[in-house]
């Protein structure tokens, strides 16, 4: 692809784009209000997105085709913060959704096609678009502000206060709110200051005004960025690697690692696959031998994709055959990798079973999955598109990420712990004993510490199985708040007596 021709123009940021960027602002200071984070995030979302998209017009639209689906993703991971309430996953999507709205930033500013940014541009991009907007909103608000009539009326007032504002108003008022939250009686004169002058509660208006003005500055900055389209070719006119590995060092790793896989996927299956026929070291028992071994195992197939990442792009090749030969080693390496990943699975899934099912547990399940498919993926990129690697990073993750929220991992756990607990209830039934297994007694504190996703399975739990204290545990979530902002459904299903339509679409 041939690079853009740079474009030098004023920093002015489009009237449109201020509008849509105010909009944001506003919906900015709505959405991060406090609350737990729901449809206000996801509205924002758009928004952003609406005015990256519309700001664009039709020649950014079809020059930064190869970026419209970050967009896409983005807002569909937002989407999920309207239906999904668990931290772990609140957290991981808004993650997710803040970097693909800024690759897809980078993209539209002339950058090269994500498909073809190497992994480090991958990591780097979004922390270096957001600095650059940073850069561009200050440079676009001080063009617009020096441009303007009302400077022409007021010309030796407005410019100073404005920039009074804009610097150090943000500095000011955190420094005031750590003070005001670290002494108590300084917080109490203060508002009562504040709210005698203005009838407004200070710490929340200060909190909206900031989050507002950095939401509406960052907007304004990024979405200018992104439409004075200019040649970034510093990936483009990457060289080859400083570091080089010959031949014989690079069969070296690649076939040592491979045989010491291949010999352990021998050894482990019996333990991992039965159980039963497993001999252990005197003194390890089973949940011990799962537990601990589980993140070795996550630890070597991280090394693992390292390896085959950076050995084929650094091995010292001089024929066809020679290239062959180390994609070769590189694909088979990944091959013996695959059976240790499922082996980790199936520790973890023996560990669940034996002590029950936790986020942290589930979650690392995740893990291997995602490195699983970054593997098989770096093995196809071997042997062709050999720079399509980053963007089925972001493939893989998006595709994960949205299998995780549409798995609903709270109620699955708590799904499983009852069903466990079932189980154990019934062999003992079956056995005319005592439940007396650890797997009869149900954790019922930590269930309660799962967010409202869970609450719909674990108010079933029959009352046979629970004392009067845990069911009254076991039924105490969060309720949907009544901003709109925070909406969530999962929170509004739990909520008693919802509305007629929101009862209708809960599980």
């Amino acid at each position: 692809m041939a690079p853009l021709e740079a474009v030098r123009r004023p920093t002015r940021a489009k009237r449109a784009v201020l509008a849509g960027a105010g909009a944001a602002g506003v919906l900015g200071a709505w959405a991060f209000d406090g609350g737990p984070l729901g449809l206000g995030v996801f509205i924002m979302t758009v928004v952003f997105a609406g005015v990256l998209l519309l700001g664009s017009r039709a020649e950014g639209w079809q020059s930064a085709r190869a970026h419209r689906w970050l967009v896409a993703a983005a807002v569909l991971l937002a989407g999920f913060l309207v239906v999904r309430d668990s931290p772990l996953l609140v957290a991981l999507d808004v993650v997710a959704v803040a970097a693909l709205l800024l690759l897809a930033v980078r993209g539209w500013n002339g950058d090269l096609p994500v498909a073809d940014v190497s992994l480090r541009g991958l990591v780097a991009g979004p922390v270096t678009t957001f600095g650059h907007g940073l850069k561009t909103g200050a440079e676009a608000l001080s063009s617009e502000l020096s441009g303007s009539k009302a400077l022409e009326v007021w010309p030796r007032y407005l410019a100073p206060l404005a920039k009074m504002v804009l610097v150090g108003g943000p500095i000011v008022g955190v420094v005031t709110l750590l003070l005001a939250s670290g002494d108590a009686a300084f917080g109490a004169q203060l508002e009562g200051a504040v709210g005698g002058a203005l009838d407004l509660p200070l710490p929340e208006v200060t909190r909206m005004a900031m989050v507002g003005a950095w939401v509406f500055a960052s907007t304004v900055g990024l979405v200018t960025w992104a439409l004075r389209r200019r040649s970034l070719t510093s990936e483009a006119g990457a060289g080859e690697p400083t570091v080089l590995l010959g031949l014989p060092e690079s069969f070296a790793i690649l076939g040592g690692l491979t045989l010491v896989l291949v010999l352990f996927s021998v050894v482990s299956a019996r333990c991992a696959f039965a159980p039963d026929s497993c001999t252990l070291p005197k003194g390890l028992t089973y949940s011990e031998y799962a537990r601990e071994g589980f993140w070795q195992l996550l630890a070597v197939a991280a090394i693992v994709l390292v390896t085959v990442l950076s050995v084929p792009h650094r091995a010292r090749t001089t024929t066809a055959g020679e290239v062959k030969a180390v994609k070769a080693g590189a694909s088979a390496l990944v091959v013996a990798t695959l059976p240790m990943l499922l082996s980790a699975v199936n520790r973890m899934m023996l560990y669940e079973d034996a002590y029950g099912f936790t986020r942290q547990r589930v979650f690392s399940q995740v893990i291997c999955v995602f490195v699983a498919a970054l593997l098989i993926w770096r093995a196809v990129t071997v042997w062709a598109w050999p720079h399509r690697f980053a963007v089925g990073v972001i493939g893989a993750g998006v595709a994960v990420l949205t299998g995780f929220n549409a798995l609903n991992p709270d109620a699955l756990i708590a799904r499983k712990n009852l069903e466990r607990q079932a189980a154990a209830y019934a062999l003992a039934e079956a056995a005319g004993e005592p439940c007396e297994r650890a797997a009869c007694t149900l954790d019922a504190h930590y269930l309660a510490e799962l967010s409202a996703d869970a609450a719909g399975v674990l108010r079933q739990v029959p009352a046979a199985r629970v004392s009067a204290y845990h069911a009254a545990l076991l039924t105490a979530y969060r309720t949907a708040p009544g901003n709109l902002a925070s909406f969530n459904l999962a929170r509004a299903c739990d909520r008693a007596g919802g509305a007629q339509l929101v009862s209708s679409l809960c599980p």
